[in-house]
């Protein structure tokens, strides 16, 4: 069951093409890697998933609704959650406080639902969750801009958690981190990828193919080649593009 399908995707600026007829289709509780060389348009196609762009043609399916022209907060609301490239937090907070942000994003979203009270998760119960699934259950009462970087960035994590997404967009999520710091965030996406489906748009090749189902490979726009990771690895026209073999 697809969880959420493109057709025909495009957007133009100026004239130059950054996505072009993209057909995609990510099935639930997928890891998908997004690759491809710089310019390849993975940041655009992702923006148009989101709803930071708006296509100039084709469709956006999310869980059987049309959301091409739906606003970038109606599609949180509905389960989208993006992780951005560079890190994004509330330097004036603890991480307690910052992954309640989060929390209480959902048990909003829970009362407008109209579940009664007592169906309702606490907040606290919540963040405590998310920290100790992320391993900051111990940093709770630090300053966010106190976390070492590879800790902010899975501070950022937890906060997405926290909404409790349908969809999890990670966008160059191991940029900036140490080889230590990307295998702690190795392990903490497959502990956290049971009933979960996440989008890795990424450069490091080694942790996509590591973790991802499928890896879909970009190029000029459109999508080039799209397989297991290993049958990836070994697909010519991939090479071409980043060996130039």
């Amino acid at each position: 069951m697809s969880v959420l399908y493109t057709k025909s995707l495009t957007k133009r600026f100026d004239g130059i093409i950054a996505v072009k007829d993209v057909d995609f289709s990510l099935k639930q509780g997928e890891i998908r890697g997004i690759i491809g060389p710089n310019g390849a348009g993975k940041t655009s196609f992702v923006n148009l998933l989101t709803g930071r762009l708006a296509p100039d043609s084709g469709q956006i399916v999310f869980q059987g609704v049309d959301i091409t022209s739906q606003p970038t907060w109606k599609r949180a609301r509905l389960g989208i959650s993006y992780s951005f490239q560079i890190t994004n937090i509330y330097s004036g907070l603890t991480v307690f406080e910052n992954v309640a942000i989060g929390a209480q994003m959902r048990i909003q979203q829970s009362s407008k639902s109209g579940l009664p009270f007592d169906q309702k998760s606490n907040l606290e119960e919540i963040v405590d969750s998310c920290l100790s699934l992320t391993g900051l259950d111990g940093s709770r009462a630090q300053l966010a801009t106190e976390l070492a970087y590879g800790h902010q960035r899975l501070l950022e994590i937890a906060i997405n958690l926290a909404v409790e997404p349908v969809l999890l967009i990670l966008d160059e999520p191991t940029q900036g981190l140490s080889v230590d710091e990307i295998e702690e965030f190795t392990d903490l996406l497959k502990g956290i990828r049971l009933n979960r489906t996440i989008i890795l748009i990424e450069h490091n090749l080694p942790f996509v193919m590591n973790l991802a189902d499928r890896v879909t490979v970009m190029d000029q726009g459109s999508i080039l080649a799209e397989n297991d990771p290993k049958a990836i690895q070994l697909d010519a026209r991939v090479k071409a593009i980043y060996l130039g073999e």
